[in-house]
């Protein structure tokens, strides 16, 4: 009987130990647990922030959607100043070629002519004064005549 309970003995300890390990193992697995529940509520708050910031890159993305129409708007609206201004300057181009060149031309003609005229007016000045100097010289020797006559009457 002695060796029953040496035996029995023996295995209850066999069994604190064992019992000894499994609260070692178990308080490890309730550590663990814990770590992961404490990690779990990290991972909860940091997927709240991704929430938020995705709630905002969403409300900047829109944003970006509406600057992106604006600049559309605005491009159409220069795309239209620009035709709006070429038509004009091909009015302008063509309203100098019809006017413009007429009236420079104009100029140009009306400047010969006036160099013409110019050129007429000095001939004939020179023609009166050939003929002046013609007529100068003509009283001159008739007045040489009438004194000599004058002399000899």
């Amino acid at each position: 009987m002695e060796k029953v309970l040496a035996q029995i003995l023996q295995e209850l300890q066999s069994l604190n130990l064992q019992m000894d390990k499994l609260d070692c193992r178990m308080d490890s697995l309730e550590k663990g647990q814990q770590e992961m529940k404490t990690d779990i509520g990290e991972l909860k708050a940091d997927n709240g922030k991704i929430k938020v910031d995705i709630g905002e890159l969403k409300a900047d993305s829109g944003k970006i959607k509406a600057d992106i129409g604006e600049l559309k708007d605005g491009q159409v609206r220069l795309e239209t100043r620009m035709n709006r201004l070429e038509t004009c300057q091909m009015r302008l181009e063509t309203r100098m070629e019809n006017e413009i060149i007429d009236k420079i031309r104009a100029l140009y003609d009306a400047r010969e002519v006036q160099n013409d005229n110019a050129e007429r007016i000095l001939r004939e000045l020179s023609d009166i004064n050939n003929n002046l100097d013609y007529a100068l010289l003509k009283l001159v020797k008739h007045e040489a005549k009438l004194t000599n006559v004058n002399k000899i009457s």
